[in-house]
This record gives C-alpha cells, sequence and structure tokens, in this order.
C-alpha cells in the first residue's frame, strides 16, 4: 500500500489497482481545492510500482518541481504539485522525515554578495578602497615596464607580423569542413534527429518514430537514429499495451470516464502511426463547437481501421472499450 501526503497535514491511501483523485465525488480520492480539475490525477499500481498519469486536467501537475503530463513511475519521497499543496508518496512502512520544500533550480547568491569586503576563509580581509589603491599602482608598474621595452617589442611584432601575412595551409580547413554537413538535407536531417530525440524523453514515441524515419531518409548513414528508432519503436508498443492494460481494469472496475480516457490516448497514438487518418479527424472536427468536436473525434477513433495500424488487437481492444464505455456514460449518438 501506498500513501499520498499532503502539504495540509492530510494523508490518502491508495490501495487499489486504479486509483482516481480530483475535486469531483465520483474520485477515489475527494480533494476540495479549486485549483485543481475534477479529474486530475490516476494512480495505477502494477507489480508493486506505484504510477501516475494526468488524467486530463488544465494545469497538469509538477513531478519533483517539473511540469509532468505523461504517465511517471513515481518512487518513494517524490514529490507531486497540484493545485495549492504539494504531496509525497510513500509507502505504507514509511519512517523517514516528509520535506515538502522544493529545491531550487539555480544556484543563490553567497550571503556576502555586494558587501564592501571580500571575507574568504584563511586570507586577510581588505577593504574595496585598500584594493583599489593596489590596483593603481600595479597598473602604473606596468605601464612603465611596457614602455621600456616597447622597441624590442616592435621588432619582433615586424617579424611576426610578416609570418602572419604569408598563407596558410588549406590542410586544416579541409578537415574541419569534413566534419560538418556538406548538403541542405543533411542540415535538415539533422534538425529532425534532435527534435526526434527530444520527443523520445518525452515518452512522445509516436512523435520519435516520425521524426527518425525523416533523419534516416535524409541521411542512411546515421546509427545513431537507426539504434533510437529500434528503441522508440520497442517503447511504443509498450506504451500502448500498458493504455489498453489499465482502461481494461477501469472499466471492469467501473470508471467509465477513466477507461474512456485512456483508450482515446491509445486510439490517439495508433491514429498518428496511420497514414492520412490524423487529417480525416481534422477535416471532420472542423468548426464545430467543443462538446461536438469531441464526440465527433472519439466517434472518428471508434472507426480507425485497426487492420491499417501496426498493432491491429490492441487497436480493436481499445476501440472496444471507447465504445462500450461511452455506452456506459450514456454518451454514444446522444449529440448526432
Amino acid at each position: 500500500m501506498f500513501i499520498l501526503h499532503s502539504s495540509d497535514g492530510q494523508s490518502y491511501p491508495i490501495t487499489r489497482e486504479i486509483t482516481s483523485l480530483g475535486r469531483s465525488s465520483e474520485n477515489d480520492i475527494v480533494i476540495n481545492d479549486n485549483a485543481i480539475s475534477r479529474h486530475h490525477l490516476n494512480f495505477f499500481i502494477k507489480n508493486e510500482q506505484i504510477i501516475a498519469e494526468d488524467a486530463g486536467s488544465q494545469n497538469g501537475f509538477l513531478y519533483n518541481g517539473n511540469p509532468r503530463r505523461e504517465a511517471i513511475k513515481l518512487k518513494e519521497g517524490d514529490r507531486l504539485s497540484f493545485g495549492r499543496n504539494v504531496y509525497i508518496i510513500t509507502s505504507q512502512n514509511f519512517n523517514g522525515v516528509l520535506d515538502f520544500k522544493s529545491k531550487p533550480n539555480k544556484k543563490t547568491a553567497p550571503k556576502n554578495f555586494g558587501s564592501e569586503t571580500i571575507e574568504i576563509k584563511g586570507i586577510p580581509q581588505f577593504s574595496n578602497k585598500r584594493i583599489l589603491i593596489y590596483g593603481v599602482l600595479g597598473l602604473f608598474i606596468l605601464f612603465i615596464a611596457l614602455d621600456n621595452g616597447s622597441s624590442k617589442f616592435q621588432a619582433t611584432t615586424l617579424n611576426k607580423e610578416e609570418e602572419a601575412l604569408a598563407p596558410l595551409p588549406t590542410d586544416g580547413y579541409e578537415e574541419v569542413r569534413q566534419a560538418q554537413p556538406k548538403t541542405q538535407s543533411e542540415l535538415i536531417a539533422l534538425s529532425r534527429y534532435r527534435e526526434a530525440i527530444r520527443d523520445y524523453y518525452n515518452d512522445n514515441y509516436a512523435g520519435a518514430i516520425t521524426g527518425l524515419q525523416t533523419a534516416l531518409t535524409l541521411n542512411p548513414s546515421n546509427e545513431e537514429a537507426r539504434a533510437f528508432l529500434e528503441r522508440a519503436e520497442t517503447q511504443l508498443k509498450a506504451q500502448i499495451e500498458d493504455l489498453v492494460f489499465y482502461a481494461d481494469k477501469a472499466f471492469r472496475l467501473m470508471h467509465y470516464r477513466h477507461a474512456k480516457a485512456l483508450s482515446v490516448k491509445a486510439l490517439n497514438i495508433l491514429t498518428e502511426r496511420t497514414p492520412g487518418y490524423i487529417r480525416k479527424i481534422a477535416q471532420e472536427n472542423d468548426g464545430l463547437v467543443d462538446n461536438r468536436a469531441n464526440s465527433s473525434q472519439e466517434d472518428t477513433l471508434s472507426k480507425l481501421p485497426c487492420e491499417q495500424t501496426q498493432y491491429v488487437d490492441f487497436c480493436k481492444k481499445a476501440s472496444e472499450i471507447l465504445d462500450r464505455s461511452r455506452s456506459a456514460l450514456k454518451e454514444k449518438d446522444v449529440l448526432k
């Protein structure tokens, strides 16, 4: 069992495989905070690990001080910030100290920053006025020394200038040019590769795959892009599998809104990997009001041609959960 501790002194046990949190009384954990959405977070327990995921909230949440929307595995002592409070997740047997203070990301200036004296351990203190006097004397002595040696310096400089004006060998320049992209295609490929890596580390595996495929089309010799593509495809399959698994769990526990949200998310990912179908959704939703657009999108997602997707079984299961959840919520066909 896990416990969610709030900075206002409240504690909320998390014992079920799926636990919902929000302002609405429909949730397992109800928090009366106007800054929290009606359905804000979902917690999942799988293999003795706890996972937190945004449930479609307006403001999302912070994970250890960083904005987060995607699912994340939590460790004991991790901080979640949403609404007006900070929350810490622990196990039931946790005996440590709860630290609700966020850690600063930037170093602060020392306390004596801008003071009139400089204090360093083991070194005598000097006032700014004394330092200024020593600095002026040092510059004066340096000026005299430079003036005495100016004739020798000028003679040496003339020889150096003659050497500097001689043409330089081009071998070094050729080597530098070879290390840089030579064509516009290579520059575009590098840009797509960097964007794809950013998507990969933000858990947007579908976007990462599209970007990596483009990068490899433009520059097939990029072996790092090829390796990341294999890893992204593996992660994408696991991501869709988890979404469908938890959507099915939520439906069997009669958490129909959560089941619908998870199945829609899985189908949206599959849609991104189905050429042309995402354009169809955009065209059908164009000009519709919000509620009607959401209904039209869900209708279109439920009709996704699963045979054209990479994961046919997951697609069919997600479509089935979406239809059954909407029927249970009496949403289907209401706005048609």
